[in-house]
């Protein structure tokens, strides 16, 4: 008898489990979904709002990116305290992160941190964005 309860807890455990990873993979979709529905790539900016004003390249980055943005490209601008689950669904560790996204939502490239090298690779896929 004890053994027909365990194994009845047991799987309302895994079904639950299962369950639970559905509807957190649902949720992740609709949000990857939502950004895709554009025919034109998106880009993600991770960064802190008032890094535009700085002079360093975390500032340069940001301007660059903001430029794209005015010229019609879909730019999504995130701050690193306001939407944790954005920046683990496209597992942001650090400041800034550009993720720019392919019309069907997955991941094009994906540039972190501040180096010189990085800024020249964003300022360059910046200026071949068209809306």
């Amino acid at each position: 008898m004890k053994a027909k309860l365990v194994g009845v807890v047991l799987v309302l455990a895994i079904a639950t489990g299962i369950i639970v990873l559905k509807v957190r993979s649902a949720e992740k979709s609709a949000t990857s979904s939502s950004m895709a529905n554009s025919a034109t790539p998106q880009v993600l900016l991770f960064a802190k709002p008032g890094e535009a004003a700085s002079v360093a390249r975390c500032g340069q980055i940001v301007r660059e990116v903001r430029a794209a943005a005015e010229r019609g490209v879909s730019v999504r601008e995130v701050a690193p305290s306001s939407n944790a689950e954005l920046m683990k669904q496209y597992h942001v560790l650090t400041t800034p992160t550009v993720v720019l996204l392919a019309s069907n939502g997955s991941i094009r490239a994906r540039y972190e941190g501040e180096a010189q090298e990085t800024l020249d690779a964003i300022r360059s896929e910046m200026q071949r964005l068209h809306p």
